[in-house]
């Protein structure tokens, strides 16, 4: 899911976009490739709540990019 928000200009010809990113993973994705104590997800990620419903907690991230308008 991906929120896109345009943000006011900061500056004459910048124009600035921010994206809110909000993944959900599968707990699969990292207990099958090991990876979930190198990314410090082993606690939540073998709650029972995350097995019984397959799902860690969403990955929450927000991201800004700002481009120069040329006319």
């Amino acid at each position: 899911m991906k929120e896109k928000q345009h943000l006011k200009q900061n500056a004459p010809g910048i124009e600035c976009v921010q994206e809110r990113v909000i993944e959900i993973i599968p707990w699969e994705f990292y207990a099958y490739r090991g990876l979930a104590e190198r990314r410090g997800l082993g606690v939540r990620l073998f709650t029972s709540q995350a097995i019984l419903g397959g799902f860690i907690e969403p990955q929450d991230y927000t991201s800004t990019t700002c481009i120069e308008v040329t006319d």
